[in-house]
């Protein structure tokens, strides 16, 4: 039977160690799981007073350690990443930094293995498993970046590839201009971005942790300290390699220049780039823009200062530059200081084809693009969103999970309905700026293109992007068009030239984007969208695949990716191709037959699409998903050509 102690707290009957009544225990402070599902020592590292803690270390269950130990973790069921130790980091509760490292808490705050499980979720190429359910201990053997890696078929810091690229043209929605278009935000997961526990130190302002951490024995601090970027994440991993940030971005996050001062002291590199998110990691001197808004000037100055400091260090796959992020935040005084220590025509163009006078004329998000516009929808690709999150709650999945919700919360009734007495969700791409927003942003539009224009005269109106997409394809494409702006474009020699006759990759100029946006009905679904929800499918079967491949049969020794790929058909029916992604020769052996009669015909290339395969024990290689994807060109010959493949394993390199 339970007592009750003086202050009402619940006091569980003498059945054990547990069962003393130590410094006011509740309920909540010893039971398993908890009303949270947290671990005990978690909860207890969360208390400022640390006798709970000390108690709970000390009569804990030894038998209990993930529950009762100075190294507990979070429950199996939780999504994030959370121990003992990054609880109290993040509680700023010193006292309690201190006892677990006492106990022989793990200095870094995690085991190597959910570091890796954290990183496997933003590798190049990879499946992103974001959901909640996927984040189990029990995945920590499958979901680990050494473990993926092996199906990727391209090194994670090489060039972009064409595959890459088209995935961009098949795409059915904006995407940001610096990465990729399966982005994935960190905000599912609980301190993904946090981890390991210096970061998460760096990041909060109590001093002392941070130096307390940083001068214990077993703090690993390899990878962000030194003079030289690595090359790499090593082999094997540690895990400052394996974090998506570094304690210089984090400290930079959360402007705290105390911080930012002591790690510099401390040799940490002024131009780490967290390799462990090829895709997405940036420089310092690029997060006080893109982790910062306003611009973290402070932090911005200090980095400047440092002799090691390199302004001109691009991103990694989609070459963005320091000047790329500063335009994007169309704010003048921003760009008028970086292009001070950067000149503007050393921008260049990004991966994906961006000039700096492309970024400022990107719609900030969806919610600017006027996406009801048949013609505008396919060809306005690029946005320059720099935010962790859809601004407008209006990407792909992001449109999905808003419905959702709107559906949960019963606000149906609050949006306006297109037909009548009909239940329904608030149309796609509803959402739109405000009037203030609008003039705000044309006023510093107009402002930093002028100043682009004044001061980098190899600024080409006619450049196009990978889409085909000039400055004024972007301007066009805006729900609410900057006139101002185009007037001062209109002066320029190409401009109408490039206004009236350069096409796009979709068949369409910027003229005709202007004036298909008139005059449409956003108050209704469009036919049109249905690609969204087929690339929707699309993107469930790649995870169905992924998992299959995961807990695959036992009969296949190896798993890989075949990439898309131009390749030659000779005389006897043979595809030869590079060797697949440096491990394996290949051929595949290849028959043609006319659809009409039935007859082997011969051409000269064919493309093929990704596939999945798997290499047998026997050498034979499985996949019947390989297929030639058809041309656009009705007067095209492989569009009346079906194909047989059967793709020969010759072994390794």
């Amino acid at each position: 039977m339970d007592d009750q102690d003086a202050h009402g707290d619940v006091v569980p009957a003498q059945s054990g160690s547990m069962g003393k009544n130590l410094y006011g225990l509740t309920f909540d402070d010893w039971c398993p799981g908890g009303c949270y599902g947290t671990s005990v020592a978690i909860r207890a590292a969360s208390n400022p007073n640390t006798d709970v803690l000390r108690t709970i270390l000390k009569y804990g269950d030894q038998d209990e350690p993930n529950e009762y130990g100075p190294n507990a973790i979070n429950s199996l069921d939780l999504p994030g990443y959370v121990s003992a130790l990054i609880q109290a980091i993040i509680s700023q509760h010193p006292e309690n930094v201190s006892t677990l490292l006492g106990a022989g808490a793990n200095p870094n705050g995690l085991p190597l293995p959910m570091l890796s499980h954290n990183a496997a979720g933003f590798l190049r190429l990879g499946p992103h498993f974001a959901d909640e359910q996927d984040y189990g201990m029990e995945d920590l053997s499958i979901y680990n970046r050494k473990h993926l890696l092996k199906y990727i078929p391209v090194l994670q810091l090489s060039s972009l590839t064409r595959g890459e690229v088209e995935q961009y043209f098949e795409y059915p929605a904006p995407s940001r201009f610096w990465s990729e278009v399966n982005f994935r935000t960190l905000c599912p997961v609980e301190n993904a971005d946090s981890i390991p526990a210096l970061v998460a130190a760096a990041e909060h302002p109590d001093l002392t942790i941070l130096r307390s951490l940083l001068d214990v024995p077993g703090i690993d601090t390899s990878f962000w300290t030194g003079n030289a970027q690595p090359l790499d994440i090593p082999n094997p991993a540690t895990p400052s390699s394996l974090s998506l940030s570094s304690p210089l971005h984090a400290a930079i996050r959360g402007r705290n220049l105390p911080a930012l001062s002591i790690l510099l002291s401390r040799g940490f590199n002024p131009n780490i780039l967290p390799l462990a998110a090829p895709t997405r990691c940036i420089t310092p001197a690029m997060a006080t823009i893109v982790d910062c808004d306003p611009w973290n000037t402070d932090a911005y100055r200090a980095l400047r200062e440092h002799l090691l400091i390199d302004l001109t260090i691009r991103t990694p796959v989609y070459n963005v530059s320091l000047l790329h992020f500063a335009v994007a935040r169309l704010n003048l005084p921003l760009l008028q200081a970086i292009a001070a220590d950067v000149p503007l025509d050393s921008a260049g163009r990004t991966a994906l084809g961006h000039s700096i006078l492309h970024i400022a004329c990107l719609p900030l998000d969806e919610s600017w693009v006027q996406m009801h516009s048949r013609p505008v929808f396919t060809s306005c690709r690029k946005t320059r969103n720099l935010s962790d999150l859809d601004v407008a709650c209006e990407g792909i999945g992001d449109y999905l999970q808003a419905r959702r919700e709107l559906e949960d919360r019963r606000l149906w009734r609050n949006v306006p309905n297109v037909g009548p007495n009909k239940r329904i969700h608030p149309p796609r791409f509803s959402a739109r700026p405000t009037r203030e927003a609008l003039q705000d942003c044309h006023r510093r539009q107009v402002d930093v293109v002028g100043y682009l224009l004044q001061n980098c005269p190899s600024l080409d109106l006619a450049a196009a992007d990978v889409h085909g997409n000039t400055v004024l394809h972007y301007l066009a494409s805006h729900r609410d068009i900057n006139s101002a702006l185009l007037d001062l474009l209109w002066s320029h020699d190409s401009a109408e030239e490039a206004w009236r006759f350069m096409e796009n990759r979709y068949g369409f100029t910027a003229a005709d984007l202007f004036k298909s946006g008139f005059n449409v009905n956003e108050n209704e679904e469009k036919d049109f969208w249905g690609v969204i929800d087929k690339w929707e499918r699309e993107r469930g079967k790649e995870k169905e695949i992924w998992e299959a491949k995961f807990r695959g049969a036992s009969h296949a020794v190896e798993h890989f990716y075949l990439p898309r790929l131009f390749v030659t058909i000779d005389n006897v029916g043979c595809v030869y191709g590079p060797p697949l992604f440096e491990y394996y020769h290949w051929k595949l052996n290849f028959d043609t037959y006319s659809k009409v009669d039935k007859a082997p015909v011969s051409i000269g290339s064919v493309y093929l699409s990704g596939s999945f395969l798997d290499l047998e024990d026997d050498g034979v290689i499985a996949g019947n998903t390989i297929i030639a994807n058809p041309s656009k060109d009705p007067n095209d010959p492989t569009n009346n050509l079906s194909q047989a493949w059967d793709l020969e394993y010759l072994g390794p390199v």
